[in-house]
């Protein structure tokens, strides 16, 4: 296993959010964890990369890593995509993706060039401010920023959020170029469609704790755990 979670508790201040949430990710799996908003999927993201109270052990690649900070996690290989689309408006989309850059990249790694190459449109807008492309296209630039740093774990935040189909379809896209690369994904998704395409494995979690744990055809065949846990 890349990554494993045990017991893992978080908190904000006084309010208890994950309760003993267990599980793991294999190497170049896209894992998708769903479920409606508020049950603790985004707190798990940010707990895996130090950015709340928590207890409980979380392993990456054999090491602990629970009590490590934020940018040491980044260092060993664990990459971030928010879900608030975070670029630097104010420079340009080529500047942004070398914002990403490792000083020691690998030869087999991700490149500005692969970002033009998979995504035309970003290459025509490369000296442009960020800040204004649209919600997609930010989208699409935050993860092939996070990408630069050659990742060997990458937690992606509802990254379809409030996006047009076609923009859907190229982020769906990516996320699997990224597992046929050998990258490990961690998907918060709340578009059931969409995560069982892509998903190797699916977990739902209701009220802080995961309650399914299975590939995408054992969610599909289960009626109930879609009605109680994912279905508005």
């Amino acid at each position: 296993m890349i990554l494993e979670v045990k017991d893992l508790n978080a908190w904000y201040g006084k309010s208890h959010i994950l309760r003993g949430v267990s599980f793991n990710v294999k190497p170049g799996e896209i894992l998708a964890m769903l479920g409606r908003n508020g049950v603790g999927r985004s707190t798990t993201v940010k707990a895996l990369m130090g950015d709340v109270e928590k207890t409980g052990e979380i392993t990456f690649e054999g090491n602990r890593i629970d009590n490590l900070p934020t940018h040491e996690i980044a260092r060993l290989g664990i990459g971030c995509v928010p879900e608030d689309r975070q670029v630097f408006p104010t420079l340009t989309v080529h500047q942004n993706l070398i914002m990403g850059l490792q000083s020691q990249g690998r030869d087999d790694g991700w490149t500005p060039d692969d970002a033009f190459q998979l995504f035309p449109r970003l290459a025509e807008r490369a000296g442009t401010e960020a800040g204004s492309l649209s919600g997609g296209e930010q989208q699409l630039l935050t993860m092939m920023r996070t990408l630069m740093g050659n990742p060997k774990l990458i937690l992606i935040d509802e990254p379809t959020e409030g996006l047009a189909p076609r923009m859907v379809a190229q982020v769906k896209d990516l996320i699997l170029e990224i597992a046929r690369r050998g990258t490990s994904v961690v998907l918060v998704e709340q578009k059931l469609t969409v995560a069982l395409k892509i998903a190797n494995r699916v977990l739902v979690m209701g009220h802080g704790s995961i309650v399914f744990e299975g590939t995408p055809a054992d969610l599909a065949a289960r009626e109930d755990v879609r009605r109680d846990y994912i279905e508005v």
